[in-house]
């Protein structure tokens, strides 16, 4: 095989991608025909949905090399999955996805002088036993509700499998983003406390040229014990706007024709109430 065939077929290869195909039952072993299958690519992936067929069984195909959430929901069964990770090309045929019984996890959210916030979303579920995450404001648009706390700071969310372990991501544009792991689904839940935390300012720029890049997706991922990412976009001016807790962070943007030169680096000291970052990408 000369250069150019080979070229091709490793193009047409790619082109391909990879592939997830599985089935979906209830806690006896039951198919679950007409299920929700979606599949996240990566955090801060896109979400595809797709149902399961009379036998419970769905297929998604061609992808990309990438850790996907896969998860699905049915009537009367809670939100249930894994995480798959594929290599280039792989396909995994025999994804299996148990679900269980519905239950609910009710709290509330307050700041750091005991005042119930109203307002704050809950952004997303990790379903703790499963090593699965429930990204719940990608899933607006495919008609569910992102839950949020009411004038009393209370929340409730539903479609969680009862008696499970789960960690809620919670977000709020006054405060930094919060986390809150080891909840048990139908328990007791302690108050979150959120904090107003540090407002970070910054640019997002093209690495020669330094002109502004507007609608960059921007990954802010803390350095230290729990790597928890959070996530914006850069506006029109190609500047963003976010409140993170002290520490050290990994700041890096992305887009459909650019990619970040590097993971920008930033330390939030909590000395000053406001820090400026500029982040660079250039052509991908």
């Amino acid at each position: 095989m000369n250069a150019f065939v080979t070229l091709l077929v490793f193009g047409a290869s790619l082109a391909a991608g990879g592939g997830i195909s599985g089935t979906v039952h209830d806690a006896d072993g039951g198919a679950l025909p007409g299920a929700r299958v979606f599949l996240e690519a990566g955090l801060v992936g896109p979400v595809q949905e797709t149902r399961a067929d009379a036998n419970g069984a769905f297929q998604f195909s061609g992808l990309a090399p990438e850790l996907y959430s896969l998860f699905a929901i049915a009537p009367r069964q809670a939100f249930g999955g894994r995480s798959v990770n594929l290599s280039i090309d792989e396909s995994v045929p025999n994804a299996e996805i148990r679900l269980s019984a519905a239950g609910t996890i009710s709290g509330r959210v307050v700041n750091f002088e005991n005042a119930p916030v109203a307002g704050a979303q809950i952004t997303r579920v990790l379903l703790m036993d499963q090593n699965v995450g429930i990204p719940l404001t990608k899933l607006a648009p495919l008609g569910f509700d992102v839950p949020v706390t009411d004038q009393n700071g209370k929340f409730s969310i539903g479609d969680l499998p009862r008696g499970q372990k789960v960690a809620l991501k919670i977000a709020h544009s006054m405060y930094a983003q919060e986390g809150a792991a080891g909840l048990v689904v139908g328990g007791n839940t302690p108050d979150i406390v959120l904090y107003q935390g540090i407002l970070l300012t910054g640019n997002v720029l093209t690495d020669g040229e330094r002109e502004p890049v507007a609608n960059a997706l921007v990954e802010i991922t803390r350095t230290q014990p729990i790597r928890e990412t959070t996530t914006t976009r850069s506006g029109p001016d190609g500047s963003f706007v976010i409140r993170l807790k002290p520490g050290g962070y990994d700041c890096f943007a992305s887009g459909e024709e650019f990619r970040g030169t590097t993971r920008q680096p930033v330390f939030i000291s909590g000395e000053s109430p406001v820090q400026n970052v500029d982040v660079f990408v250039a052509s991908a």
